[in-house]
């Protein structure tokens, strides 16, 4: 069985590109958004199919992004490698952290989370002001809260190649530790 390993952080703290690099060290990583495994809901709490998502501030607000814990479990069935690194965060990861060996948060400050919001030009949120004032909101207490709960914490505001490397170190025990 794998040791799944659950990357997190505010949008903008680099959970794509840690996934990109991570993929590039020959490592098995995946994201919540890119490969599938979260999905939009409504507020009758159905599972909105990719296809009627509307990429806008106003309908993500009458929405909530979530991991769905079957497609995890699938993800877990089906792989044997020694860590399957899972990129991403979504409102109910709390509710999904009984299926991982670890949690990495990815810290970042105001500044760093600014310039990434505004730079990246393949996700949209983040781009409102409704938005980008709900993310940095997000980040006050975000480090004590996720430590408090046992994340392991990782700076995110250095390269992304020292971030993947730390992340790698930190859970280079974890292999073939799950059951």
């Amino acid at each position: 069985m794998p040791s799944l390993i659950y990357v997190t952080g505010v949008p903008g703290a680099g959970k794509s590109a840690v996934r990109r690099e991570l993929k590039r060290l020959g490592q098995f990583a995946v994201g919540t958004d890119e490969d599938g495994l979260a999905s939009f809901f409504d507020a009758a709490d159905r599972m909105v199919p990719v296809n009627e998502a509307v990429d806008s501030a106003a309908w993500r607000s009458q929405h909530t992004w979530r991991i769905v814990p079957s497609r995890l479990d699938e993800l877990i069935g089906a792989n044997a490698d020694d860590r399957v690194f899972v990129c991403g965060s979504a409102a109910n990861e709390g509710e999904v952290w009984d299926r991982f060996a670890a949690v990495v948060a990815l810290i970042v400050d105001e500044p760093t989370v600014h310039a990434r919001l505004e730079a990246r030009a393949d996700n949209n949120f983040g781009k409102s002001l409704d938005e980008r004032t709900k993310i940095v909101g997000w980040l006050r207490g975000y480090e004590d809260s996720f430590a408090s709960y046992g994340a392991l914490i990782v700076d995110a505001r250095r390269s992304i190649g020292e971030v993947a490397t730390t992340i790698l170190t930190v859970t280079s025990h974890l292999a073939h530790t799950q059951s």
